[in-house]
């Protein structure tokens, strides 16, 4: 099995299924690859594993213990040969067990489309944040929290953990 160790997987969705059906070569990877390069794509999803995206930058934002685990998921709606460039992403960060303890969500184009409240000025809504505590023990979630710490929009929900004797 291939290592995925600092990679960037990616999937492509196009319409390709006239070609599946015409040609017995589509099984040979390079001409797939060819034919799928020559299209249009769209809906491309992008898996970074074991490291941050280069240039990230989140506000009290670190990933940590990445190896072998996805580090982020980014989008893109039209195909940009620069993976850098997306519509939306997912970036995650972990606990030492491997739980995801920080989950972020960015949306680039609401940072621009952001808006003025009188009260606070102006109001960034590119970066949402859920933040997960586990119990030690069963690995179960105990707490989820929305925007910790912000002011405009916080909400934490506690799961009470039921007691065995």
């Amino acid at each position: 099995m291939p290592s995925l160790t600092g990679t960037v997987q990616e999937c492509i969705f196009n319409t390709f299924f006239e070609i599946l059906v015409q040609s017995k070569n589509v099984i040979d990877p390079t001409v797939l690859k060819a034919w799928v390069q020559s299209r249009d794509r769209f809906e491309v999803t992008r898996s970074w594993y074991d490291e941050p995206i280069p240039g990230l930058a989140v506000p009290d934002f670190a990933q940590k213990n990445l190896r072998l685990r996805v580090a982020s998921s980014t989008f893109q709606e039209v195909y940009n040969a620069n993976p850098l460039l997306y519509d939306h992403a997912t970036h995650y960060t972990y606990d030492i067990h491997g739980n995801v303890n920080t989950l972020v969500q960015e949306h680039p184009q609401m940072e621009l489309d952001g808006g003025y409240d009188a009260l606070l000025g102006f109001v960034n809504h590119r970066f949402k944040r859920i933040d997960y505590t586990y119990d030690l023990i069963s690995g179960n979630v105990k707490t989820v929290a929305y925007q910790k710490g912000n002011r405009i929009s916080s909400t934490t929900a506690t799961r009470t953990m039921p007691t065995t004797a």
